[in-house]
């Protein structure tokens, strides 16, 4: 399954191998797709959701963790710093699971709101700490409206790139920013079905984990 093209930062990054962390891991899109074009990667991961659960314990090669990324401590998540984290966190805890990833890795790529450079609150950490940013032409589907139709946000989205607090230190070289390609129609309509199919899972699984006992209808799946 495409994570779609200017969301897959393979395309446009030149990224090491090894340990990578997905610390909001949602159904493992992230983690997915960079699995297809990758064999030298060992993922950890952490997810909030335990309706997750079934979608990446195929994935994840070492320790997967359901809880609150925030809440756990630096050893839960093994020998670091990893070689890389990523994720497109919750608008609201971005900062926070910014701050504990540079922690952990020796790189953080995170999925943003391109308003994410412009707030008061956040202007001396992007002084210090200026990402490379790349910004997505198209507007990402993240989820199902109220219609059962794949929704857009209004802002704007970039993928940012951040190097460990240590890297800053002598001559920094992030804060570069370009814009990325435009996301072939194909590639969106694929998309659109999968999260079509997560959002129908998600549901079961929920319904399955308040009725315990009950079974579920033929034919249904959770994959």
């Amino acid at each position: 399954m495409l994570y779609y093209t200017e969301r897959d930062p393979q395309r446009w990054a030149n990224l090491p191998g090894g340990r990578w962390l997905e610390p909001c891991a949602g159904d493992g899109e992230i983690i997915r797709t960079i699995n297809q074009r990758r064999s030298d990667i060992q993922w950890p991961a952490c997810e909030l959701r335990e309706e997750m659960r079934p979608f990446l314990q195929p994935l994840v090669h070492e320790k997967l963790i359901m809880g609150d990324f925030l809440e756990r401590r630096l050893e839960d998540f093994g020998a670091h710093p990893f070689d890389v984290a990523i994720t497109n966190p919750p608008f609201n805890i971005a900062m926070p699971v910014l701050k504990k990833c540079m922690e952990l890795s020796k790189l953080t790529i995170l999925l943003l709101r391109l308003n994410f450079w412009g707030s008061d609150e956040r202007q001396e950490f992007m002084e210090k700490y200026p990402p490379d940013t790349y910004v997505l032409p198209n507007r990402p589907m993240f989820s199902i409206n109220k219609k059962g139709k794949p929704g857009t946000d209004s802002p704007e989205y970039a993928w940012m790139v951040w190097g460990s607090p240590e890297s800053y230190e002598n001559a920094p070289s992030y804060g570069d920013i370009r814009v990325l390609k435009r996301t072939p129609k194909e590639e969106r309509k694929i998309w659109a079905e999968h999260l079509k199919k997560v959002h129908q899972a998600s549901i079961l699984a929920q319904v399955q984990a308040a009725s315990p006992g009950e079974v579920a209808p033929h034919g249904a799946t959770q994959g």
